[in-house]
């Protein structure tokens, strides 16, 4: 057996204990008691006997499986279902005193139901009522400042209009006028042309003869600065050379000189001896 589910596309809305069911947005039916617990509880994760302990415990704490059964019988023929639950093979009838129970539910439900459904319906029409006021209001206030944005918009307009004449006015004189210099100067503008080009002309042959001259100009120092530095580079070689050789000459000095010293000391040490003797 499923778990009892509730249709998919009603709406439920609590009034008080009881509780407003929407079939259709111009349809409600108000529950109260067994019935409001029992579609509030039937959200398909709960078994029956969860549903009888959610009874038991906010409406009547005497209810049986049988009361549930009798309950969603009622809602699957009101069409708040997916679809009808039945009891199991073999389950108890439901006693006089539960049938006793739902007859008195079933008649508080029959003279509430009315009421409920009318207070749902006066509260919705008063929060639409409401609604559709302030919407009024918006809306004549939003006329209001496009028309205020319209009058700035063509104000702002017609000022950019007569500027733009203005402009246009203008600039045809402007255009006419040097039309006319135009006409009047065209032989100054084309002999002044001609002229630039010439000028133009001569100006670049100068500058290409100039910049001959300073190119062997350059060739003709770099020359020189080549044969200097092969000078100078021949004379770094020969004082080199004779760095050496003047070291060479200090060299063989010094050992002349020390040569000489040693000869004159052991002719002193002679000359001591034959004195001694």
């Amino acid at each position: 057996m499923k778990n009892p589910i509730r249709y998919a596309k009603i709406t439920l809305r609590r009034h008080g204990k009881g509780l407003g069911v929407n079939l259709r947005s111009d349809q409600t039916i108000g529950l109260e008691g067994t019935d409001a617990a029992v579609l509030l509880a039937a959200d398909g994760t709960n078994d029956i006997d969860a549903i009888v302990d959610v009874v038991r415990r906010d409406v009547d704490a005497s209810a049986t499986r049988e009361t549930v059964f009798l309950s969603l019988d009622r809602l699957a023929d009101a069409g708040m279902l997916e679809s009808r639950v039945t009891p199991p093979a073999g389950s108890n009838h439901a006693t006089r005193r539960d049938m006793m129970r739902l007859a008195g539910a079933a008649a508080a439900y029959a003279v509430m139901a009315p009421t409920v459904s009318a207070f749902a319906q006066a509260k919705d029409l008063a929060r639409t009522g409401e609604e559709h006021s302030k919407n009024v209001r918006d809306a004549e206030e939003g006329v209001k400042q496009v028309r205020r944005d319209l009058r700035a918009s063509e104000d702002k307009a017609k000022l950019t209009w007569r500027n733009a004449e203005e402009k246009v006015k203008l600039t045809r004189q402007d255009w006419q006028e040097a039309k006319r210099a135009v006409r009047s100067s065209g032989r100054d503008v084309r002999a002044a042309e001609k002229e630039h080009k010439r000028y133009k002309t001569k100006d670049a042959e100068e500058q290409v003869k100039g910049a001959e001259k300073a190119l062997q100009e350059a060739r003709r120092l770099s020359e020189q600065e080549n044969k200097l530095f092969t000078v100078a580079k021949k004379r770094a070689g020969e004082a080199k050379e004779k760095a050496v050789q003047a070291r060479g000459s200090e060299e063989r000095a010094k050992k002349t000189n020390v040569s000489e010293t040693a000869r004159a000391g052991r002719r002193g040490g002679s000359a001591s001896e034959q004195t001694r003797k």
